[in-house]
């Protein structure tokens, strides 16, 4: 199975990344800005099993170079992890023209607007692609103790998050890569068109 992941080098995406490896996946570790972090990723992979791609995939001409690379080292793609995303941290009436192009570049829109717009576009993709045999699926996460939620929010605020959940805590990332994991094996392939919450009952 080869595997290219987005966003790949931290959090979430890290995870997902080692959790396809441990399953005997090749993996393409996919990364922005964060070179360290990804060749960390990548070092503990098989070397034969494992290609680093630098790569902006809000431009399409970047999106399009990681796919060839994976291609070109690999010989297919089994499964796509979508999982890079940028948020401007603004409120919608002051967001900027950079703002909307930022985040939707990566995701679709500001953060809120754009995942509902990912949402629908899960659902007719999966409608499409189907006749080729390909499922698409999407995993939203509640609040994960990532690297970047932990740095961007306070403990007083990470506490509030946590409370939203009747297990009063932070969803941590291998629990979301188990989700991930999970739509890939061949027992999900009824499976399609989904958003699945991965949020321990959050309210």
């Amino acid at each position: 199975m080869a595997t290219p992941l987005t966003g790949a080098s931290k959090g979430i995406g890290k995870a997902t990344a080692l959790k396809a490896a441990s399953q005997g996946a090749c993996v393409v570790v996919n990364y922005h800005s964060d070179g360290p972090g990804a060749e960390q990723v990548a070092s503990a992979i098989e070397s034969d099993r494992v290609l680093l791609v630098q790569a902006n995939v809000a431009e399409p001409s970047e999106a399009a170079r990681l796919v060839k690379a994976a291609v070109a080292r690999f010989g297919t793609i089994d499964v796509l992890v979508a999982n890079a995303a940028a948020a401007a941290t603004v409120d919608i009436s002051s967001a900027t023209e950079t703002n909307f192009d930022l985040a939707f570049g990566v995701n679709i829109f500001l953060y809120i607007a754009t995942k509902g717009a990912l949402n629908m576009l899960v659902r007719s993709l999966a409608q499409s692609l189907a006749k080729r045999g390909i499922r698409v699926n999407a995993v939203s996460p509640g609040p994960v103790a990532t690297e970047g939620f932990l740095a961007y929010n306070d403990e007083a605020t990470a506490k509030s998050l946590a409370s939203l959940s009747p297990f009063e805590r932070l969803g941590k990332v291998e629990e979301i890569a188990a989700a991930v994991s999970m739509l890939w094996e061949r027992d999900s392939s009824w499976i399609s068109g989904q958003v699945i919450k991965v949020n321990g009952a959050e309210c």
